[in-house]
C-alpha cells in the first residue's frame, strides 16, 4: 500500500482487493495503514454490505473489461502485490500469509473439517460453485486459475491412513461439498445454503 494515496484511491484500493464483498482482514490492514480515513473506510463497507443485498444488471464484456484495466491500474499504483498465480496447499497458503487453520476457516466461512477436507482435495472439484472458488482466491490472495488448478487434481492421500481392503485405495475417492457441509456441525444452515446457492 502506497502511503501518499488520497481518501478516494484508499476507497477503490480496499474495493479492488476485495472483490467478492468485504473482508474483515482486509479493511483492518487498510485502516492500520490509513488510520486517518478509518471512518471512510467503515462507512463504505457498511454502505457496500447494504448495497450487495440489491440487484443490479449484469455487466456488459466491454465493461468488465474496462474494470479489470482499471482495477489493474489502481493496485499497481497503490503498491498492492499481485495475486500469487500457484497454489500448492490451502492450509499451506494460509499459513503464508499469517492465518492460522481456524482463522482460514472462519475467512471462508467453514469449520475446520470442512477446510481440511478441501484441502486434501476430498471435495469433488464440480460439486464446488464458482462463487466459492472466488471466495478462497480473495481470502488467500491467489488467483482464482491457482485455485481451480490445485483444487482439481487428485485426492492427497494421508500416509499414516490404514485400509482394511487388500487393494489400494481409489485416489478419485471424493464427497460432493454439499454432503461434507452437512456433515460440518460448525457451519451454520444459513452459511451452507449461502455456499451453495450458485450451485
Amino acid at each position: 500500500m502506497n502511503n501518499q494515496l488520497n481518501l478516494d484511491e484508499v476507497i477503490e484500493g480496499y474495493a479492488i482487493e476485495t472483490p467478492s464483498g468485504n473482508d474483515p482482514v482486509v479493511l483492518d490492514g487498510w485502516i492500520k495503514q490509513y488510520p486517518q480515513f478509518e471512518a471512510e473506510l467503515l462507512e463504505f463497507a457498511a454502505s457496500r454490505a447494504v448495497a450487495q443485498k440489491t440487484d443490479y444488471p449484469e455487466l456488459t464484456i466491454e465493461e468488465k473489461r474496462k474494470a479489470r484495466e482499471i482495477s489493474a491500474r489502481i493496485l499497481r499504483n497503490a503498491g498492492v502485490p499481485e495475486l500469487e498465480n500457484e497454489l500448492h496447499g490451502i492450509v499451506d497458503r494460509g499459513n503464508e500469509i499469517a492465518s492460522n487453520k481456524m482463522k482460514l476457516a472462519a475467512d471462508l466461512g467453514i469449520g475446520l473439517s470442512t477446510l481440511l477436507a478441501i484441502d486434501r482435495r476430498r471435495v469433488a472439484f464440480e460439486s464446488i460453485p464458482t462463487s466459492f472458488v472466488e471466495r478462497i482466491s480473495t481470502v488467500l490472495r491467489v488467483t482464482k486459475e491457482a485455485v481451480i488448478n490445485y483444487l482439481s487434481q487428485d485426492r492427497i492421500i494421508a500416509p499414516s491412513a490404514s485400509y482394511k481392503s487388500t487393494g489400494r485405495p481409489d485416489p478419485n475417492m471424493t464427497q460432493d461439498l454439499e454432503t461434507v457441509l452437512e456433515l460440518d456441525s460448525e457451519v451454520s444452515e444459513e452459511m451452507k445454503n449461502r455456499i451453495m446457492r450458485s450451485c
